[in-house]
């Protein structure tokens, strides 16, 4: 009986790192594929309804910033949910939502319609898929976690790369109406994608826990053993010098009962926890005193800002090439072409995390500045040839942005308080979706002039990007001068 007692403590079960990890990750790039293929091509996708609307900047606004408050908020109860409901279950549920708000895009006319099938519905559903994509991802990989991340990332670009020119031809052919079928049939891959997410005790894998050492031979009830509280295994040993021996029928007790007291103080935390309601637990989660720390607070408001103004800008660009006489064709072109620049700037990042080991909110940083750049020259810009380049450019950099971000904030707290700081930026983000949003429209109304719009956004996220160098040359100069004092 001991003899087996001890070879089952020889070995732990722990995630697969691979396994059925993979196709958790193949359901990663079918969930997300699905999602970029219509959010990226928004503007070519509903033109007409659109363009029938009296001012359709301003209905693009407003809808993206729906889906961003939706799936934001949503996105941050889903964080909560899953410590109480299966993941796959929860996936599931919000794939059924985001595929309806999909088929009933068919049918709609106007731009309030379109407002509650893609800002709402569809907005609820990814906020509650996204979460569990990412959830099981941390749960099935450890070692392979940055590299798999990565490399799906690479593949969403790749599919998201030959969509556009796709899109068109499919208006061109099927019309409307046929090509919004495709695109809701195409949505219903999202429910394979969260079946695909089995809990990963299914598929945990065993191995020793010491691999060099061995459990020669059980110990009886009047062998001398040493005993390490802080483990489970029991191991005889030899009995060296100085060593502090103790009988196991005088100490096995007292052990058994600060383990069972230990266990018995969890399950209480356990059970409090649970008593509490849904708003409690996100109350909770959400560490206000985070934002106490000027340089995380910093750098979590200038990520929310810079991710609102970058996808408005995503969302619209066609509409600002229609309205500058280029037409389906050339936008669709000049959208693949910026997929591209995204792609080969994710390949690329994958090779220089490889080779070189720089901090990650300087990697945000540079890409920050440089979409900010390349925005300011588009804005003056109608060169069909120029416009390509400057997309291109734009796609490469925007991805240092996307990339990066949730690895630049773990770099700003410790690993226990990154839920909370991740939470607050979905909660700020809510926020900026509603007050950019407002200025834009207003903006829009005011002056109707698309280059003022794009040089606003590139102004937030320039204003961004000169606070965190403030910050930085502030900070940097703080540690020396305490450096040298002491």
């Amino acid at each position: 009986m001991q003899q087996k007692q001890i070879n089952e403590m020889e070995y732990i079960l722990e995630p697969p790192d691979g396994g059925w990890g993979y196709m958790i990750a193949i359901g990663m790039c079918v969930m997300l594929a699905c999602h970029t293929i219509l959010s990226q091509n928004f503007g070519i996708i509903f033109l007409e309804i659109l363009n029938d609307s009296q001012d359709s900047i301003s209905a693009i606004v407003v809808i993206n910033s729906l889906f961003g408050i939706f799936s934001s908020v949503v996105g941050l109860i889903t964080n909560k949910v899953l410590t109480d409901y299966p993941p796959r279950g929860v996936g599931i549920i919000g794939s059924f939502i985001y595929c309806s708000g999909s088929f009933l895009n068919i049918y709609v006319g106007n731009i309030y319609q379109l407002g509650f099938t893609y800002g709402c519905l569809q907005g609820i559903g990814f906020g509650l898929m996204n979460p569990v994509i990412f959830a099981n991802i941390t749960y099935y990989f450890t070692k392979k976690r940055g590299m798999i991340n990565s490399l799906c990332l690479a593949i969403i670009s790749a599919i998201a790369f030959m969509f556009p020119m796709i899109i068109q031809q499919m208006k061109s052919y099927y019309g409307q109406f046929g090509t919004m079928m495709v695109l809701a049939a195409l949505s219903l891959h999202t429910m394979v994608a969260m079946i695909l997410m089995q809990p990963v005790e299914w598929h945990l894998v065993k191995r020793l826990r010491y691999e060099n050492e061995a459990i020669q031979k059980p110990f009886t009830d009047n062998e001398d053993i040493t005993v390490n509280a802080g483990s489970s295994i029991v191991t005889p040993l030899p009995t060296p010098r100085n060593t502090k021996i103790f009988n196991v029928n005088k100490d096995e007790t007292r052990i058994q009962n600060q383990i069972f007291q230990k266990t018995l103080d969890i399950k209480i935390q356990q059970y409090r926890e649970s008593q509490l309601s849904l708003w409690r637990k996100i109350s909770k989660t959400l560490d206000i005193s985070i934002l106490k720390e000027i340089r995380v607070s910093i750098v979590i408001v200038g990520l929310a800002a810079t991710v609102v103004a970058d996808v408005t800008f995503v969302c619209c660009v066609p509409l600002f090439l229609y309205h500058h006489s280029f037409d389906i064709s050339q936008i669709a072109l000049i959208l693949s072409v910026s997929t591209i620049g995204d792609f080969v700037s994710r390949i690329l990042q994958l090779l220089f995390n490889v080779f070189f080991k720089i901090k990650h909110r300087y990697c945000v940083m540079f890409g920050i500045l440089m979409t900010t750049i390349i925005r300011y020259i588009l804005a003056f810009t109608n060169n069909l040839t120029v416009v390509q380049i400057l997309l291109s450019s734009i796609g490469f950099f925007r991805s240092w942005i996307h990339v990066a971000l949730p690895l630049a904030i773990a770099e700003q707290c410790i690993p226990s308080r990154f839920p909370a700081a991740f939470g607050l930026l979905m909660i700020i983000m809510c926020v900026f979706y509603m007050v950019i949003g407002s200025a834009i429209v207003f903006a829009i109304k005011s002056l109707k002039n698309d280059a003022f719009i794009v040089g606003l956004l590139a102004s937030i996220t320039g204003f961004v990007c000169l606070v965190w160098i403030i910050e930085m040359i502030y900070t940097k100069r703080k540690f020396r001068r305490s450096s040298d004092l002491r």
